[in-house]
């Protein structure tokens, strides 16, 4: 389902609640809403994991979607106690 429509370019901050990036991987059901210079993005897995993101942009027009996203994910290579990326 989508409503209206936007366009923008900006920064943004994202916050999710999984300890790994393997958490990631699934399907995911995701809402989007576009005012302006705001965008906010939630997506939700069926085990209780999310990401949410915040986004400030020069933009115009409205729009609010919803849709499901299929995600792979890959390793990472920091462990806690290490000194990064090998």
């Amino acid at each position: 389902m989508a409503i209206g429509a936007s366009a923008g370019l900006g920064l943004g901050v994202f916050y999710t609640n999984v300890n790994n990036a393997g958490q990631l991987a699934g399907a995911f059901d995701t809402s989007t809403l576009n005012v302006g210079f705001l965008s906010v993005q939630v997506a939700r897995d069926g085990k209780g994991n999310y990401v949410a993101s915040l986004g400030l942009a020069k933009g115009l027009g409205f729009d609010f979607n919803r849709y499901q996203v299929n995600t792979d994910s890959a390793a990472t290579f920091y462990r806690r106690g290490s000194s990064g990326c090998p």
